[in-house]
């Protein structure tokens, strides 16, 4: 009966497992009930207000993928999707044989002929963004690396109160891992640790997961969890800092001209740059009598000299 109860909320059944080794070669005669089984009852009534199956929960706003590596470590990505994306990947996760295509670009690798009803998904592996590449620190079975990485996707996903109680979608490449995620549970001793830590991170941000699968050519995770994480460069304006002044005061002109100016030693610029703020200050701040005191002074200032400079920002105190 505990068993029904836990369909609510399948993470729950993960506390179970000498339960049902005990009911597996229970008899008719009376037996004790080990301590171990008492333990996984006990665990399992602590656990019963969180069943609750809450079909009114929002979407989570993005899609999250998880993969593992043995060659680097793990790699966690995320891609923004509306609702309508959304729902279409959860009922398409009710069927057990969908596999997830993301959008192909001339560098992908070619898509293998796979089982399963193919799923295409509106998006190419460039919108996802890398959230975590780390290097693993221990030796694993690669379904227990693939678990740790589920478990790094939650628990960074967690960390943002404002992503609780949502219904998340998760792309992974590994089935094993998979079914584990969709039954709640299981009994092979390599994941069940993880996906046991797995649980008690859905169960605690209260999430509704719809996992599906997606092949290692489309999981956009794949490279992360290999080490591979593309950094993109801001680009640099071709147009002087010192000429993107324009329409600014003058307290905001010489703040720039003491950084960037063409008069300033450039073994100076970064190291004096506090100096521009003191004579900002002081040009702009205090009596107006002062304002126009140090005004007076700057202007009459050898910008090639930074110790007069330097008098002049501590001038007056």
């Amino acid at each position: 009966h505990l068993t029904w109860f836990a369909l609510l909320n399948r993470p729950s059944l993960s506390s179970f497992d000498e339960v049902y080794a005990i009911t597996r070669s229970m008899t008719e005669h009376r037996e004790a009930v080990p301590d171990n089984v008492l333990v996984e009852i006990m665990v399992f009534m602590c656990l019963m207000p969180l069943l609750e199956g809450d079909l009114s929960r929002g979407w989570q706003e993005e899609i999250v993928a998880t993969d593992a590596s043995v060659d680097f470590g793990f790699g966690v990505s995320t891609a923004p999707a509306h609702g309508d994306t959304l729902r279409a990947l959860s009922r398409a996760a009710a069927n057990r044989d969908t596999l997830v295509r993301l959008q192909r670009a001339g560098t992908d690798e070619p898509a293998k002929k796979r089982k399963g009803t193919e799923f295409a998904l509106p998006l190419k592996k460039s919108a996802f963004r890398t959230v975590i590449s780390a290097k693993r620190h221990h030796d694993a079975h690669s379904g227990s690396l693939e678990a740790t990485a589920l478990g790094l996707g939650f628990r960074w996903l967690l960390r943002s109160v404002t992503k609780h109680s949502k219904r998340t979608v998760v792309l992974l490449d590994a089935k094993a891992v998979l079914g584990a995620s969709i039954k709640g549970r299981t009994s092979a001793p390599t994941i069940k640790r993880d996906m046991r830590f797995v649980s008690a991170l859905v169960l605690a941000g209260d999430l509704h997961v719809k996992a599906l699968y997606v092949p290692s050519e489309d999981n956009p995770a794949d490279a992360p969890s290999r080490g591979i994480v593309q950094r993109w460069r801001r680009r640099r304006s071709a147009v002087a800092p010192h000429a993107r002044t324009g329409g600014l005061g003058k307290g905001a002109i010489l703040k720039h001209q003491l950084k960037y100016g063409p008069h300033w030693p450039d073994y100076a610029r970064g190291k004096y740059y506090n100096i521009g703020h003191q004579i900002w200050k002081r040009t702009h701040t205090g009596s107006r009598e002062s304002q126009n005191y140090f005004r007076r002074s700057f202007r009459n200032c050898d910008w090639s000299d930074a110790g007069s400079l330097s008098s002049l920002s501590g001038a007056g105190d």
